[in-house]
């Protein structure tokens, strides 16, 4: 297959670099973002949905993204409680 060259100019090499770091960083995130449902499931008795929607809240309650907030919850960096996370 023949690029073009737009895909072929002086920036080609530094998009393909950006892509790949942003894929990596979106599954890291969600990697992380699934083992804090499993946490919340474990500590509050929950459904997978449940935890999910947990976690999107306290996300937003937060001002914060939802795989920082997820992210501190696997380091047990925010307690769980079933009022909301607290820091530790």
């Amino acid at each position: 297959m023949e690029r073009s060259p737009v895909e072929d100019g002086p920036d080609a090499d530094s998009a393909d670099a950006v892509g790949c770091s942003e894929i990596v960083s979106f599954l890291t995130g969600s990697v992380v973002f699934h083992q804090a449902t499993g946490v919340v499931m474990w500590r509050l008795g929950i459904g997978a949905e449940q935890a999910r929607s947990y976690l999107r809240a306290q996300s937003r309650a937060a001002a914060r993204g939802v795989f920082g907030v997820a992210r501190d919850v696997v380091d047990g960096r925010l307690e769980i409680r079933s009022c909301g996370l607290v820091e530790r």
